[in-house]
Order: structure tokens, then C-alpha cells, then sequence
């Protein structure tokens, strides 16, 4: 209805505002991969994000995942702290079998 489509707005203004609140002091945001609400806050807000896999275990499954958020149109901070987190951590191993 009209009324969800106006509350469904306003929702969408305050997440933006409450994330260019944090984005004051910082160029990009990380989270848990896993953590849904992360994602779904960043994409409310118009957020680039770049998820990144971390580590494996014995079985070759990825153990988790890190969400890097930049500030609307700044995808290219979100995408060189991605850079940066994979460099840092070395490459993952190739899953057995692969």
C-alpha cells in the first residue's frame, strides 16, 4: 500500500543518514561476512560492499567471510581494503580435489 511504500522510505532515509553518520571518521566498515543485518544495513543505505572469503578448514569449506562497506560511490575504497585484507592474508588454499 501507499503507507508501507512511504514507512519503507522513511526507514530507508534514517539508515542512510545513521551511515553517513559513521562514515564521518571512517572510508570503510567491516564486518563478519555472516553477519546478514551488515549487509542488508549497507544495502538499504546504497553502500557498495565486497565480500571477502577467510580461510578454510580441512575439508576445503570457507570457514567465514569478511564485509568491507564503503560510502556510496566510493566502491573503489571498499574494493582496495579488499585488496589489501586478500594480500595480507596470503592466498587460500586450493580445496582437495579441486
Amino acid at each position: 500500500s501507499g503507507a508501507d511504500y512511504l514507512q519503507a522510505q522513511r526507514l530507508q532515509r534514517r539508515i542512510r543518514d545513521e551511515l553517513a553518520a559513521r562514515f564521518a571518521d571512517v572510508d570503510v566498515i567491516v564486518s563478519s561476512g555472516l553477519h546478514r543485518d551488515a549487509m542488508l544495513f549497507g544495502n538499504a543505505a546504497g553502500a557498495p560492499a565486497v565480500t571477502i572469503p577467510f580461510g578454510r578448514d580441512g575439508d576445503g569449506a570457507t570457514l567465514g567471510s569478511v564485509a568491507l562497506l564503503a560510502r556510496p560511490f566510493f566502491e573503489h575504497h571498499a574494493i582496495a581494503a579488499g585488496r589489501a585484507l586478500e594480500r595480507a592474508a596470503g592466498p587460500l588454499p586450493v580445496p582437495p580435489g579441486f
